[in-house]
């Protein structure tokens, strides 16, 4: 009884705000304390979703304007050095207009490129210059989030030691081991595999842009990525 009055004083007064603790039985000894680690860093992938979109009183002409835009749009970027064959054509929709005679076709392409300012910038500028009448969507990921994530880990593993180690040690007593550890899963829909060797900017493209505008300078935005860790600890 003693004991676990001490332990819990301890939680309260000195454990940091934010830890979670359970005390899981005396028989057992054991404590259950979550263990958290994040860290920022700057997306180095990038995915664009482009719809070229066309509305006319006919299907038919609605549907031959997006595949004409679409066709323009491929050959700037090949012209720019990209293959355009590892693009990918996500679907030809064809739609009347609510309370209009109008069909509005839209024909949308995605595909994803490491991140480079001056390619984004090329992007819209092929857009603009070739007035293109289009709907862009962009997602920003990291290519290497498995590695980062499995040094996220190990640091919630450290964390939540430390936690136990100072409640254990306010009760006299010292951690042993962890019996049992439960991962919260994340969302790995972007964990596969980037392979970017053909559409690298650089030696493997020969793609050279010139741009001296200030957005060429700027940086992909930050992702947080996080692990928690749930621990019960084997205290005597």
């Amino acid at each position: 009884m003693g004991k676990d009055l001490v332990l819990y004083l301890f939680y309260y007064e000195a454990v940091p705000r934010g830890t979670e603790i359970e005390k899981e039985g005396t028989a057992m000894n054991t404590i259950k304390i979550k263990g958290y680690a994040s860290r920022k860093a700057n997306a180095d992938r990038i995915r664009y979703t482009i719809g070229f979109v066309s509305k006319d009183v006919k299907a038919s002409r609605a549907s031959e304007q997006v595949k004409k835009q679409c066709d323009v749009f491929l050959k700037n970027m090949k012209e720019l050095g990209f293959d355009v064959s590892k693009f990918h054509l996500d679907g030809d929709i064809i739609e009347k207009e609510y309370n209009k005679e109008e069909k509005k076709a839209k024909r949308t392409v995605s595909f994803e490129l490491p991140f480079d300012p001056k390619i984004n910038n090329a992007i819209y500028t092929i857009i603009r210059k070739e007035d293109l009448n289009v709907e862009t969507q962009t997602g920003f990921f990291l290519s290497d989030r498995n590695r980062l994530h499995n040094e996220l880990l190990k640091e919630a593993l450290l964390d939540s030691k430390r936690k136990a180690e100072l409640i254990a040690e306010a009760n006299n007593q010292k951690v042993k081991y962890a019996e049992l550890i439960s991962d919260n899963k994340y969302d790995a829909d972007y964990d596969k595999d980037f392979d970017d060797s053909d559409l690298r900017c650089g030696d493997v493209c020969g793609i050279v842009l010139d741009d001296d505008s200030l957005s060429a300078e700027l940086s992909a935005r930050q992702i947080e990525e996080y692990a928690n860790l749930y621990v019960t600890w084997v205290i005597e």
